[in-house]
């Protein structure tokens, strides 16, 4: 649609409406892909954070100890005097079973020579082999749900699933950053608003 202004001259009309809308459009997918990653980096951190006062980080791979643990959670186990280590509680172990493995099962009872009998919530029965009390590393004491779901895809060897993630993060960071121009033009728009006052001022004496 053409419009005729000033002196008969012809300018093509803005479309406002449509270029708000997607201006508003851009705000909110920079606005939500912020919030996701922002959301996943905090997770992450919040796994991780704790190994700097010495508790471990441990990712569920197994679906042994659902519902309450999942596959991809990250369990965060803190170490706990010998007193502390009693039925009931979500331990950390060396699997005797698996050199070099970790168990994360619950503590169901005392041994008759004083070891300590494991089992998966989900499993029917308790674990085969108990633990010593010196193979516990600590006990269960935050879970960050499945943020360690590339982790686990990664021991799957799921190498495409892990390459999707990366890509999937990768558009997230870039849609970060689709209403910069708006965001910078609203702040230029706000610093010149405000009209500044002469540097210097005239004045007129009569007599």
């Amino acid at each position: 649609m053409d419009t005729t202004g000033v002196g008969g001259q012809h300018r093509h009309a803005r479309p406002d409406t449509v270029l708000d809308a997607l201006d508003w459009g851009r705000v909110v997918v920079g606005t939500l892909a912020r919030g996701i990653v922002a959301t996943v980096v905090g997770m992450a951190l919040w796994a991780a954070v704790p190994a700097v006062i010495g508790w471990q980080p441990t990712t569920v791979v197994t679906a042994s100890m659902a519902p309450r643990l999942v596959p991809g959670d990250v369990v965060v186990s803190r170490p706990v005097p010998t007193p502390e280590v009693v039925p009931g509680r979500v331990l950390l172990a060396d699997d005797p079973d698996q050199a070099g493995h970790l168990r994360l099962h619950r503590y169901v009872e005392t041994g008759a020579d004083g070891t300590i009998v494991t089992k998966g919530d989900a499993n029917p029965a308790a674990d085969s082999t108990p633990l010593d009390r010196s193979a516990v590393h600590g006990v269960g004491y935050l879970r960050v749900p499945f943020i360690g779901t590339p982790v686990l895809w990664a021991h799957e060897g799921r190498w495409g699933a892990v390459a999707a993630a990366a890509a999937a993060l990768a558009g997230l960071l870039a849609l970060c950053t689709v209403d910069a121009g708006l965001r910078r033009t609203g702040r230029e728009a706000r610093g010149t608003s405000a009209p500044r006052p002469p540097s210097d001022a005239v004045r007129v004496h009569g007599r």
